[in-house]
């Protein structure tokens, strides 16, 4: 296809997952917009893997790459992927995601009425087996609410897939932030919301683009390395070091001290309270942001106790957690999110249902 014809660019990282890849190439080819090229880039899977994938495409509008250069993960492959787009407008698709048959086409039409919109977000929503067979979206939002906040408490409010770019708008932020392989897309979209880039909801109801939440294997459900926690202690640095740049907003900054609770508590209950990361973890809190003499003295305390207490006396813990939650903000302990749990309205059920009744693709996948 000719460059100037093509109207997107969707970028898909890919990484031992050649059936599944498969499936996702397959719905874009279904595109009733078909003005589209895709760009796989693979983060160096075995040779066989890859030789699957090879054998299996044909059509001229998918472009096989390999990461060649920079760490590995999802982040640098969508980097180079996008470095490579020719199109107008910039998608980026997990390896085990679907794009409805008339996903492009709504999405073209939506983007056409707002020319001047860095970020056009688009919902979507998960599926199991089979697109429509699950009812829950990954987020709930609307164009009323300020998403920053969102971000800044990890519910984000819009996943990856669910944003049309202007591919330079993206390049202007810096693409995605290879260095993490934790939270790496939200970093993405705290940065464009800090930087000012505009963004705005496509005013549509219908989803157009499905996330795999089956019993396949994720990705992101690795094992708890030192590098992977590494990567989550770096998140929050550099988060406190962008937020001290753009916002000096009081609420933003507590509700991103609340992340450095959050992933302390992680630690404590998913790696046995190991104290060492824990304090290191309060230490970059306290050396990043004006918690204050008493915040400190009741955040120590209560880590304190409980790295001691998490494996033996979990009562004694539990209380020493309500006392912090009473001494301490309340966004230093979060809940309420919707995160992979809001369920679709009853409009878009309606509207879904019937769209999956009129294409074969639901047969087809």
């Amino acid at each position: 296809m000719h460059e100037s014809n093509i109207l997107f660019s969707v970028v898909i990282p890919h990484f031992q997952r050649s059936a599944l890849l498969l499936e996702t190439l397959d719905s874009l080819v279904m595109q009733t917009e078909p003005r589209w090229e895709a760009i796989v880039v693979d983060d160096q899977s075995t040779a066989d893997e890859w030789s699957k994938v090879q054998k299996a495409v044909s059509d001229p509008r998918i472009s096989l790459l390999r990461r060649d250069h920079g760490p590995k993960g999802p982040s640098t492959c969508r980097n180079q992927g996008a470095q490579k787009a020719r199109g107008r407008f910039l998608i980026f698709l997990d390896s085990d995601d679907l794009l409805a048959p008339w996903c492009l086409e709504n999405r073209l039409a939506a983007v056409r009425k707002n020319p001047e919109t860095d970020l056009t977000i688009f919902p979507v929503v998960l599926f199991r087996q089979r697109p429509g067979d699950c009812t829950l979206t990954w987020n709930a939002w609307n164009e009323d609410e300020d998403p920053l906040p969102r971000f800044l408490k990890s519910d984000p409010p819009w996943c990856v897939v669910s944003p049309v770019w202007k591919p330079e708008a993206f390049r202007a932020i810096g693409g995605f932030n290879q260095h993490l392989i934790y939270g790496d897309d939200s970093e993405l979209h705290t940065r464009a919301l800090l930087r000012g880039l505009s963004v705005r909801t496509s005013g549509i109801v219908l989803p157009d683009c499905f996330i795999r939440r089956g019993d396949e294997e994720r990705i992101t459900h690795r094992a708890m390395t030192d590098e992977l926690l590494d990567s989550r202690e770096r998140r929050l640095a550099e988060g406190s070091a962008l937020l001290n740049h753009a916002s000096k907003n009081p609420h933003h900054q507590q509700l991103w001290e609340g992340q450095y609770v959050a992933e302390a508590e992680f630690i404590l209950f998913r790696n046995e309270g190991e104290s060492r990361r824990i304090r290191r973890i309060l230490q970059g809190m306290f050396e990043n942001h004006s918690v204050g003499i008493f915040r400190m003295t009741v955040l120590k305390a209560y880590f304190g106790v409980a790295t001691k207490c998490c494996n033996r006396a979990y009562l004694l813990l539990r209380i020493a957690r309500r006392l912090a939650m009473r001494l301490l903000p309340r966004s230093y302990f979060l809940s309420g999110s919707q995160f992979e749990s809001a369920t679709l309205p009853d409009e878009a059920q309606t509207l879904l249902r019937q769209q999956l009744l009129k294409t074969r693709w639901v047969q087809h996948s």
